[in-house]
C-alpha cells in the first residue's frame, strides 16, 4: 500500500470509525489493521499516524471484553518495544494475566534490553520451569492412558522421555528414584510387565 493511498484510506476509515465510537471490536480491528499495514508497507512519515492508533489501543484498555483488553495491551507493548521505549512497554505488561506465561517471556525481553541480566535469567528460568511442570503433567496423563491400555512399550517409552526431560532441568536423579521407579516397582499395577527386559533393567537401577 503506497503512502499516499494509505493516507487516503486511513482518513476515510478514521471518519467511519468515529461514527461507531462504542464498538470496541471494530476499533480493535481497525487499529490492528492500520497499525500492521503501517509497519509492513513501510509507510513514509508513519509516525504521524501513531498518535491516533495509540489512542485507539489505549481506549480499549477500559473495555469490558477481556480478550479485547488483552489484545490492546499486547499491541501497545509491541509498539513501544519496537520503538525501544522499554519502560513504557513494561507498563502495559501489567494488563497481562500473571497466569499467562507470555508475560514472563516479554518481561525477560525487556530485562535483557535494559541490561538487567540477572533478572532476565531468572525470568527465563521461571518460564522454563513452568513449561517443565506442564510437560511433566502431560507425560503423567499419557502414562495413565498407556496404563489403562496395558501398553508396555508405550509406558517404557514415556518413562524414558520423562527421564530425559528431567535431566535437562537437573532433576534426573530425583525423577528416577522417586517419580518413575516407585511406580514401575508396583507389582499390582505393572505385573504384566515383569518379564520385559527393559522393565527389569529399570527396576534394578
Amino acid at each position: 500500500m503506497e503512502s499516499q493511498f494509505y493516507d487516503e484510506v486511513f482518513m476515510w476509515a478514521k471518519k467511519k470509525l468515529e461514527t461507531y465510537p462504542s464498538s470496541d471490536a471494530l476499533t480493535l480491528n481497525w487499529a490492528l489493521f492500520f497499525g500492521g499495514r503501517r509497519v509492513m508497507d513501510k509507510v513514509l512519515d508513519s509516525e504521524s499516524y501513531d498518535e491516533y492508533i495509540l489512542q485507539c489501543f489505549q481506549r480499549l484498555l477500559d473495555s469490558r471484553d477481556e480478550n479485547i483488553k488483552s489484545s490492546a495491551a499486547e499491541s501497545l507493548y509491541t509498539i513501544y518495544f519496537r520503538k525501544e521505549q522499554y519502560e513504557k512497554a513494561e507498563e502495559y505488561l501489567s494488563y497481562f494475566s500473571d497466569r499467562n506465561p507470555d508475560k514472563k517471556r516479554r518481561l525477560a525481553e525487556i530485562y535483557s534490553k535494559t541490561h538487567r541480566i540477572e533478572e532476565a535469567y531468572k525470568a527465563y528460568e521461571e518460564l522454563l520451569f513452568h513449561y517443565y511442570q506442564m510437560a511433566d503433567l502431560v507425560f503423567y496423563g499419557m502414562r495413565m492412558l498407556a496404563r489403562q491400555e496395558e501398553d508396555q512399550e508405550k509406558i517404557l517409552s514415556l518413562i524414558e522421555k520423562v527421564k530425559q526431560l528431567a535431566k535437562v532441568f537437573d532433576r534426573g536423579e530425583f525423577i528416577e528414584e522417586v517419580y518413575d521407579l516407585e511406580n514401575i516397582r508396583d507389582e499390582e499395577t505393572y505385573a504384566y510387565m515383569k518379564s520385559d527386559k527393559r522393565w527389569q533393567e529399570l527396576g534394578t537401577k
